[in-house]
């Protein structure tokens, strides 16, 4: 027996839940995304800065950085085991390549968004007035310190306004840092 005063929902009221469950469910996506996104780029910043202090430790032992290679890197365990993916230097974007010569050496991060690149170019590298970094190559524009700069738009420390200019929006960057 049905009671005249029971009453069920009507197909609109179902289909507006539904779509408010979908915008919800829709911006808690977008969110947990951007949130990753920001890790990852965080992450990236760290590794660059952990690989150069570590292969810095490496030449007190060595004195020379010309034995620096991937292999040896890997072999190692000169990088945190993130960035070693079948013997192959990594990083959470792309591939890592490492080149030593007998007083700097470079490290070089390729695959790189548009806003991890920005933020790896404005990195600090200045400790107590000084610093290891000797270039930062981007998309093979060179920078380098005041003193070996050939202009101002190509000295060091990098602005942001020249990073998001160096940066490319269409592609993935790359990124050298030659350090001593």
């Amino acid at each position: 027996m049905i009671k005249q005063n029971e009453r069920g929902y009507t197909m609109t009221e179902v289909i507006s839940v539904l779509a408010i469950i979908g915008v919800l469910a829709a911006s808690a996506a977008r969110l947990v995304s951007n949130m990753f996104g920001r890790y990852k780029a965080s992450r990236v910043a760290d590794q660059i800065v952990d690989m150069q202090k570590s292969i810095n430790r490496r030449y007190v032992a060595d004195g020379t950085y010309t034995k620096l290679t991937e292999e040896t890197i890997a072999e190692e365990k000169i990088v945190g085991g993130d960035m070693l993916s079948d013997g192959k230097l990594v990083h959470a974007y792309g591939d890592v390549d490492v080149t030593g010569g007998a007083t700097t050496f470079k490290i070089k991060f390729s695959n790189l968004p548009y806003d991890v690149c920005v933020t790896l170019a404005n990195l600090n590298w200045i400790i107590q007035d000084s610093s290891d970094l000797v270039s930062l190559d981007i998309n093979g524009k060179i920078f380098n310190w005041p003193e070996a700069a050939a202009n101002a738009q190509s000295q060091l420390p990098m602005d942001i306004g020249r990073a998001m200019e160096t940066c490319t929006r269409d592609k993935e960057s790359a990124i050298t840092w030659e350090f001593q």
